[in-house]
Protein backbone atom coordinates (compact mmCIF):
# COMPACT_ATOMS: atom_id res chain seq x y z
CA UNK A 1 0.00 0.00 0.00
CA UNK A 2 2.78 2.28 0.67
CA UNK A 3 4.88 1.74 -2.66
CA UNK A 4 1.39 2.31 -4.43
CA UNK A 5 1.00 5.31 -2.76
CA UNK A 6 3.88 6.62 -3.26
CA UNK A 7 4.33 5.78 -7.07
CA UNK A 8 0.58 6.97 -7.36
CA UNK A 9 1.58 10.71 -6.75
CA UNK A 10 -1.64 10.90 -4.86
CA UNK A 11 -1.60 13.62 -2.48
CA UNK A 12 -2.93 13.19 1.65
CA UNK A 13 -3.59 15.47 4.49
CA UNK A 14 -1.36 15.46 7.53
CA UNK A 15 -1.57 16.97 10.21
CA UNK A 16 -2.62 20.11 8.45
CA UNK A 17 0.26 19.68 5.85
CA UNK A 18 -0.21 18.36 2.44
CA UNK A 19 1.68 15.13 1.49
CA UNK A 20 2.73 14.95 -1.97
CA UNK A 21 4.74 12.13 -3.17
CA UNK A 22 7.42 12.24 -5.90
CA UNK A 23 6.89 9.13 -7.20
CA UNK A 24 10.55 9.11 -7.86
CA UNK A 25 11.26 5.73 -6.76
CA UNK A 26 15.39 6.51 -6.64
CA UNK A 27 14.56 9.18 -3.87
CA UNK A 28 15.03 7.12 -0.84
CA UNK A 29 14.84 9.84 1.73
CA UNK A 30 11.11 11.09 -0.33
CA UNK A 31 9.94 7.63 0.20
CA UNK A 32 11.32 7.42 3.92
CA UNK A 33 9.65 10.72 4.34
CA UNK A 34 6.50 9.90 2.84
CA UNK A 35 6.40 6.40 4.29
CA UNK A 36 6.79 7.72 7.82
CA UNK A 37 3.47 10.34 7.78
CA UNK A 38 1.63 7.66 5.28
CA UNK A 39 1.76 4.84 8.31
CA UNK A 40 1.57 7.69 11.28
CA UNK A 41 -1.55 9.00 9.34
CA UNK A 42 -2.95 5.40 9.20
CA UNK A 43 -2.41 5.28 12.98
CA UNK A 44 -4.25 8.84 13.43
CA UNK A 45 -7.47 7.40 11.41
CA UNK A 46 -7.16 4.14 14.01
CA UNK A 47 -7.54 6.72 16.70
CA UNK A 48 -9.51 8.38 15.32
CA UNK A 49 -12.06 6.07 15.22
CA UNK A 50 -11.59 5.51 18.79
CA UNK A 51 -11.43 8.98 20.00
CA UNK A 52 -8.09 8.84 21.07
CA UNK A 53 -6.04 11.91 20.51
CA UNK A 54 -2.13 12.44 21.71
CA UNK A 55 -1.25 15.34 22.55
CA UNK A 56 2.65 15.24 22.23
CA UNK A 57 3.73 12.21 19.66
CA UNK A 58 7.26 11.43 20.52
CA UNK A 59 9.69 9.82 17.79
CA UNK A 60 11.91 7.20 19.04
CA UNK A 61 15.01 9.11 16.91
CA UNK A 62 14.41 12.48 19.02
CA UNK A 63 15.28 11.10 21.85
CA UNK A 64 18.85 10.22 20.69
CA UNK A 65 18.96 13.42 19.09
CA UNK A 66 18.53 15.38 22.07
CA UNK A 67 20.68 13.28 24.53
CA UNK A 68 17.62 11.98 26.57
CA UNK A 69 19.35 8.28 26.15
CA UNK A 70 22.75 9.03 26.67
CA UNK A 71 21.21 10.61 29.99
CA UNK A 72 19.31 7.72 31.29
CA UNK A 73 22.66 5.65 30.52
CA UNK A 74 24.84 7.63 32.52
CA UNK A 75 22.65 8.02 35.49
CA UNK A 76 22.78 4.35 35.76
CA UNK A 77 26.25 3.81 35.17
CA UNK A 78 26.70 7.01 38.14
CA UNK A 79 24.54 4.77 40.33
CA UNK A 80 26.37 1.96 39.91
CA UNK A 81 23.62 -0.56 38.72
CA UNK A 82 25.92 -1.78 35.63
CA UNK A 83 28.44 -3.17 34.27
CA UNK A 84 30.75 -4.45 31.46
CA UNK A 85 31.05 -7.53 30.17
CA UNK A 86 31.66 -9.53 26.66
CA UNK A 87 32.55 -5.20 25.45
CA UNK A 88 28.78 -5.31 26.51
CA UNK A 89 27.33 -2.37 28.98
CA UNK A 90 24.60 -4.52 31.39
CA UNK A 91 21.88 -2.91 33.49
CA UNK A 92 21.75 -5.06 36.39
CA UNK A 93 17.57 -5.85 36.19
CA UNK A 94 17.62 -8.81 38.64
CA UNK A 95 18.51 -6.32 41.47
CA UNK A 96 14.69 -5.26 40.33
CA UNK A 97 12.97 -8.45 40.39
CA UNK A 98 13.75 -9.65 36.38
CA UNK A 99 14.94 -12.90 36.00
CA UNK A 100 18.54 -12.00 34.34
CA UNK A 101 20.62 -9.25 33.50
CA UNK A 102 20.04 -7.32 30.58
CA UNK A 103 22.34 -5.65 27.47
CA UNK A 104 22.32 -2.30 27.45
CA UNK A 105 24.40 -1.12 24.75
CA UNK A 106 25.65 -3.55 22.86
CA UNK A 107 29.45 -4.47 21.41
CA UNK A 108 28.74 -2.79 18.64
CA UNK A 109 28.41 0.54 20.51
CA UNK A 110 24.14 0.26 19.76
CA UNK A 111 21.47 0.68 22.23
CA UNK A 112 19.09 -2.19 22.46
CA UNK A 113 15.29 -1.24 22.24
CA UNK A 114 14.18 -1.17 25.97
CA UNK A 115 16.92 1.76 26.55
CA UNK A 116 15.16 4.65 24.54
CA UNK A 117 12.22 3.14 26.13
CA UNK A 118 13.21 4.09 29.66
CA UNK A 119 14.71 7.45 28.84
CA UNK A 120 10.65 8.03 27.43
CA UNK A 121 9.32 7.43 30.60
CA UNK A 122 11.61 9.46 32.57
CA UNK A 123 11.11 12.36 30.33
CA UNK A 124 7.34 11.67 31.13
CA UNK A 125 7.63 11.39 35.04
CA UNK A 126 9.59 14.61 34.82
CA UNK A 127 6.85 16.43 32.97
CA UNK A 128 4.46 15.71 36.21
CA UNK A 129 2.74 12.35 34.74
CA UNK A 130 1.79 10.26 38.16
CA UNK A 131 0.12 7.78 36.82
CA UNK A 132 1.09 6.41 33.28
CA UNK A 133 -0.62 2.99 31.56
CA UNK A 134 0.74 1.44 28.58
CA UNK A 135 -1.01 -0.15 26.41
CA UNK A 136 0.75 -2.62 23.85
CA UNK A 137 1.43 -5.82 22.64
CA UNK A 138 1.64 -9.32 23.94
CA UNK A 139 5.11 -9.38 22.55
CA UNK A 140 6.05 -6.14 24.89
CA UNK A 141 5.62 -8.62 28.22
CA UNK A 142 9.15 -9.17 28.44
CA UNK A 143 10.08 -5.24 28.27
CA UNK A 144 8.04 -4.55 31.18
CA UNK A 145 10.66 -5.62 34.13
CA UNK A 146 13.37 -4.16 31.96
CA UNK A 147 11.45 -1.16 31.62
CA UNK A 148 10.48 -1.07 35.57
CA UNK A 149 14.04 -1.58 36.34
CA UNK A 150 15.85 0.57 34.10
CA UNK A 151 13.85 3.56 36.08
CA UNK A 152 13.77 2.26 39.60
CA UNK A 153 17.50 1.93 38.89
CA UNK A 154 17.48 6.13 38.12
CA UNK A 155 17.19 6.12 42.09
CA UNK A 156 14.53 9.13 42.14
CA UNK A 157 11.53 7.52 44.16
CA UNK A 158 9.59 6.26 40.75
CA UNK A 159 6.82 4.34 42.07
CA UNK A 160 7.75 0.31 41.64
CA UNK A 161 4.98 -0.94 39.68
CA UNK A 162 5.26 3.09 37.42
CA UNK A 163 4.19 1.97 34.40
CA UNK A 164 1.66 0.52 34.47
CA UNK A 165 0.74 -2.25 31.51
CA UNK A 166 -2.01 -3.55 29.34
CA UNK A 167 -1.13 -5.71 27.07
CA UNK A 168 -3.45 -6.98 23.79
CA UNK A 169 -3.05 -10.64 23.99
CA UNK A 170 -2.65 -12.02 19.93
CA UNK A 171 -4.19 -15.56 20.93
CA UNK A 172 -5.69 -17.65 17.80
CA UNK A 173 -8.61 -19.78 19.90
CA UNK A 174 -7.76 -23.38 18.32
CA UNK A 175 -3.99 -23.10 19.80
CA UNK A 176 -5.30 -21.95 22.82
CA UNK A 177 -7.57 -25.32 22.93
CA UNK A 178 -5.00 -27.18 22.30
CA UNK A 179 -2.77 -25.46 24.66
CA UNK A 180 -5.72 -26.52 27.65
CA UNK A 181 -6.11 -30.02 26.38
CA UNK A 182 -2.35 -30.42 27.04
CA UNK A 183 -2.88 -29.25 30.35
CA UNK A 184 -5.90 -31.21 31.66
CA UNK A 185 -3.65 -34.15 30.25
CA UNK A 186 -1.18 -33.46 31.84
CA UNK A 187 -3.00 -33.67 35.03
CA UNK A 188 -4.70 -36.50 34.36
CA UNK A 189 -1.05 -38.30 34.00
CA UNK A 190 -0.73 -36.96 37.45
CA UNK A 191 -3.78 -38.65 38.97
CA UNK A 192 -2.95 -41.87 37.39
CA UNK A 193 0.71 -41.52 39.15
CA UNK A 194 -1.28 -41.22 42.53
CA UNK A 195 -0.96 -44.82 43.46
CA UNK A 196 2.86 -45.61 43.26
CA UNK A 197 3.51 -42.21 44.72
CA UNK A 198 1.33 -43.09 47.93
CA UNK A 199 2.67 -46.59 47.56
CA UNK A 200 6.75 -45.19 47.58
CA UNK A 201 5.87 -43.07 50.65
CA UNK A 202 7.58 -43.87 53.86
CA UNK A 203 5.17 -44.46 57.12
CA UNK A 204 6.29 -41.54 59.05
CA UNK A 205 4.93 -39.02 55.95
CA UNK A 206 2.20 -40.95 54.55
CA UNK A 207 -0.68 -39.06 55.53
CA UNK A 208 0.26 -35.72 54.94
CA UNK A 209 2.35 -36.15 51.81
CA UNK A 210 -0.90 -37.91 50.27
CA UNK A 211 -3.37 -35.62 51.49
CA UNK A 212 -1.46 -32.86 50.07
CA UNK A 213 -0.69 -34.39 46.95
CA UNK A 214 -4.16 -35.14 46.54
CA UNK A 215 -5.13 -31.35 47.34
CA UNK A 216 -2.72 -30.24 45.21
CA UNK A 217 -4.34 -31.95 42.17
CA UNK A 218 -7.63 -31.27 43.11
CA UNK A 219 -6.52 -27.31 42.68
CA UNK A 220 -4.67 -28.07 39.81
CA UNK A 221 -8.04 -29.89 38.02
CA UNK A 222 -10.39 -26.84 38.80
CA UNK A 223 -7.62 -24.19 36.91
CA UNK A 224 -7.64 -27.14 34.53
CA UNK A 225 -11.91 -26.70 34.27
CA UNK A 226 -11.79 -23.23 34.08
CA UNK A 227 -9.50 -22.91 31.57
CA UNK A 228 -11.28 -25.49 29.38
CA UNK A 229 -14.35 -23.85 30.04
CA UNK A 230 -13.06 -20.38 29.06
CA UNK A 231 -11.54 -21.72 25.60
CA UNK A 232 -15.01 -23.47 24.80
CA UNK A 233 -17.44 -20.94 25.01
CA UNK A 234 -14.87 -18.45 23.52
CA UNK A 235 -14.63 -20.86 20.44
CA UNK A 236 -18.28 -21.78 20.42
CA UNK A 237 -18.66 -17.64 20.32
CA UNK A 238 -16.85 -16.76 17.07
CA UNK A 239 -17.46 -20.03 15.40
CA UNK A 240 -20.56 -19.51 15.46
CA UNK A 241 -19.98 -15.79 13.84
CA UNK A 242 -21.54 -13.83 16.88
CA UNK A 243 -20.73 -10.59 17.68
CA UNK A 244 -18.17 -9.28 18.70
CA UNK A 245 -17.31 -8.22 21.87
CA UNK A 246 -17.37 -4.05 22.52
CA UNK A 247 -14.52 -1.92 23.25
CA UNK A 248 -15.06 -1.35 27.46
CA UNK A 249 -15.28 -5.34 27.52
CA UNK A 250 -12.23 -6.12 25.64
CA UNK A 251 -10.53 -3.37 27.41
CA UNK A 252 -11.64 -5.08 30.69
CA UNK A 253 -10.53 -8.34 29.90
CA UNK A 254 -7.44 -7.01 28.69
CA UNK A 255 -6.65 -5.64 32.67
CA UNK A 256 -7.91 -8.99 33.88
CA UNK A 257 -5.77 -10.91 31.17
CA UNK A 258 -2.25 -8.60 32.47
CA UNK A 259 -3.27 -9.06 36.53
CA UNK A 260 -3.97 -12.86 35.73
CA UNK A 261 -0.46 -13.17 33.44
CA UNK A 262 1.59 -11.13 37.15
CA UNK A 263 -0.13 -13.70 39.15
CA UNK A 264 1.02 -16.63 37.20
CA UNK A 265 4.35 -15.01 36.39
CA UNK A 266 5.14 -14.76 40.66
CA UNK A 267 4.22 -18.25 40.94
CA UNK A 268 6.42 -19.61 38.38
CA UNK A 269 9.17 -17.36 40.04
CA UNK A 270 8.78 -18.62 43.29
CA UNK A 271 8.64 -22.29 42.55
CA UNK A 272 11.36 -22.04 40.01
CA UNK A 273 13.47 -20.36 42.49
CA UNK A 274 12.00 -22.21 45.51
CA UNK A 275 11.40 -18.39 46.84
CA UNK A 276 8.42 -20.29 48.93
CA UNK A 277 8.04 -17.18 51.36
CA UNK A 278 6.96 -15.09 48.58
CA UNK A 279 4.15 -17.26 47.86
CA UNK A 280 2.57 -15.43 51.49
CA UNK A 281 3.03 -12.27 49.39
CA UNK A 282 1.28 -13.24 46.12
CA UNK A 283 -1.65 -14.42 48.68
CA UNK A 284 -2.03 -11.25 49.90
CA UNK A 285 -2.81 -9.97 46.49
CA UNK A 286 -6.54 -12.37 46.54
CA UNK A 287 -8.80 -9.73 47.57
CA UNK A 288 -7.60 -7.11 44.90
CA UNK A 289 -7.69 -9.69 42.12
CA UNK A 290 -11.74 -10.90 42.57
CA UNK A 291 -12.30 -7.52 43.80
CA UNK A 292 -11.15 -6.24 40.20
CA UNK A 293 -13.25 -9.11 38.45
CA UNK A 294 -16.18 -7.95 40.75
CA UNK A 295 -15.80 -4.20 39.52
CA UNK A 296 -16.10 -5.12 35.80
CA UNK A 297 -18.64 -7.68 36.45
CA UNK A 298 -21.00 -4.83 37.97
CA UNK A 299 -19.38 -2.37 34.69
CA UNK A 300 -21.33 -5.08 32.89
CA UNK A 301 -24.94 -4.69 34.86
CA UNK A 302 -24.74 -1.59 34.51
CA UNK A 303 -24.49 -1.39 30.97
CA UNK A 304 -26.69 -4.16 29.84
CA UNK A 305 -29.36 -2.05 32.15
CA UNK A 306 -28.54 1.58 30.08
CA UNK A 307 -27.10 0.81 26.72
CA UNK A 308 -27.55 -1.29 23.57
CA UNK A 309 -26.18 -4.54 23.81
CA UNK A 310 -25.33 -8.01 22.19
CA UNK A 311 -27.09 -10.78 24.61
CA UNK A 312 -24.90 -13.27 22.86
CA UNK A 313 -21.63 -11.51 23.72
CA UNK A 314 -22.67 -10.12 27.04
CA UNK A 315 -23.55 -14.28 27.95
CA UNK A 316 -19.79 -14.76 26.74
CA UNK A 317 -18.09 -11.59 28.52
CA UNK A 318 -19.73 -12.49 32.04
CA UNK A 319 -19.07 -16.51 31.59
CA UNK A 320 -15.55 -15.58 31.15
CA UNK A 321 -15.79 -12.86 33.86
CA UNK A 322 -17.19 -15.85 36.45
CA UNK A 323 -14.82 -18.38 35.51
CA UNK A 324 -11.97 -15.95 35.92
CA UNK A 325 -12.96 -15.63 39.39
CA UNK A 326 -12.96 -19.08 39.91
CA UNK A 327 -10.01 -19.32 38.27
CA UNK A 328 -7.78 -17.49 40.60
CA UNK A 329 -9.96 -18.77 43.60
CA UNK A 330 -8.27 -22.40 42.78
CA UNK A 331 -5.03 -20.80 42.07
CA UNK A 332 -5.24 -19.28 45.47
CA UNK A 333 -6.31 -22.66 46.87
CA UNK A 334 -3.09 -24.61 45.54
CA UNK A 335 -0.87 -21.75 46.47
CA UNK A 336 -2.33 -22.02 50.24
CA UNK A 337 -1.58 -25.37 50.73
CA UNK A 338 2.25 -24.65 49.64
CA UNK A 339 1.89 -21.74 52.38
CA UNK A 340 0.72 -24.25 54.78
CA UNK A 341 3.07 -26.85 54.55
CA UNK A 342 6.22 -24.28 54.42
CA UNK A 343 8.35 -24.35 57.25
CA UNK A 344 10.92 -22.16 57.41
CA UNK A 345 13.28 -23.53 60.00
CA UNK A 346 14.16 -26.28 56.42
CA UNK A 347 16.28 -24.50 53.66
CA UNK A 348 14.33 -25.92 50.30
CA UNK A 349 16.65 -27.97 47.91
CA UNK A 350 19.14 -25.84 45.43
CA UNK A 351 19.80 -27.00 41.91
CA UNK A 352 21.40 -30.41 41.93
CA UNK A 353 20.27 -31.87 45.39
Amino acid sequence: DIADGFLSTSEFNFKGNIIRPSGDAENFQALKEFSVAYLRHEQDLDLEAFNVNFDIFSLESSLYKNGQVEHIVNMLIKNGHTYEKDDALWLKTTTFGDDKDRVMRKSDGEYTYFVPDIAYHLNKWERGFKRVINEQGADHHSTINRVRGGLQALDIEIPLKWPEYILHQMITVMKNKKEVKSLADEIEDLRNDLFYFIKNLDESTIKGASNFYINVLGSLQDISESLQYISKVTFKHINNNHKALTFNQIRELKEISLELETLFDRTKFAFSKNNFKEISSILDSKQELLDSVREKINNQITRTKSEESSPKNTTLYFSILTESKDLIKATMAMLELYNDQYDSTIEPPTNGE
